[in-house]
């Protein structure tokens, strides 16, 4: 079967106009790129070759033996000993949905809610890490928080990641809704009950486990970060 040259290279364009545009935004992102290294099956492509190479003159392009098999010899290295990577960058913001005591001078009006007669503000966004903060194997970050309402069978911890460093709804553009962990209140009453979460970074997923003070239930949720 015989294929024109210039409906093969339309089956690729888009392909290779979405990765240089994304090279060329990480390198607005960060400063000092000298080189740029090519992995993956797609790095061997020739047309990938001259399209990195036109928009990046001045960049020193490398492409490994076996670039097709980089990613997948790295995947079994990094299965076999996990500290071959020793930190990792965070590509987002990472946090919980919450809902916090409503300011009025920062807090949207339509997000007001009254909770057992407090002002509270709805869907607020309560950072855990920040995006492009590097984290070791094992991070471990802490925060206590504390029930809003009165005899709750059941806390909803929903998880998410957003592209903002700092983002305040959870609805904002951009935030996305990874996971729920539910931890389960054995015995509710009236009091404020206050939970201990830590979030564990540094691997290819993310660990959440909480605990409520005074009953020592806890409750571990894995996301994927891959």
């Amino acid at each position: 079967m015989r294929v024109e040259a210039d409906v093969l290279k339309g089956l690729f364009s888009k392909s290779m106009v979405d990765i240089v545009g994304h090279v060329s935004n990480l390198i607005k992102q960060c400063e000092g790129i000298s080189m740029l290294l090519l992995v993956g099956g797609f790095s061997e492509s020739e047309m990938l070759h001259h399209a990195i190479r036109k928009e990046f003159p001045d960049k020193r392009i490398i492409i490994p033996e076996d670039a097709g098999l980089s990613v997948l010899k790295g995947a079994v290295l990094f299965g076999h000993k996990p500290d071959y990577i020793s930190s990792r960058v965070m590509r987002y913001t990472y946090g919980i949905g919450t809902r916090l005591d409503f300011n009025r001078n920062i807090h949207d009006q339509t997000r007001l809610v009254i909770i057992d007669g407090k002002e509270m503000c709805k869907k607020c966004f309560w950072p855990i890490i920040k995006s492009n903060q590097a984290t070791t194997v094992g991070t471990k970050v802490r925060n206590r928080l504390h029930s809003t309402k009165k005899f709750e069978k059941r806390l909803v911890l929903p998880v998410y990641a957003s592209y903002k460093e700092s983002p305040m709804y959870i609805d904002e553009p951009g935030c996305m809704h990874i996971g729920t962990v539910y931890i389960n209140i054995p015995n509710p009453s009236e009091n404020t009950l206050y939970i201990n979460v830590e979030f564990y970074f540094g691997n290819t997923e993310l660990t959440v486990t909480t605990t409520v003070e005074g009953t020592g239930h806890t409750e571990t949720a894995k996301f994927d970060l891959v």
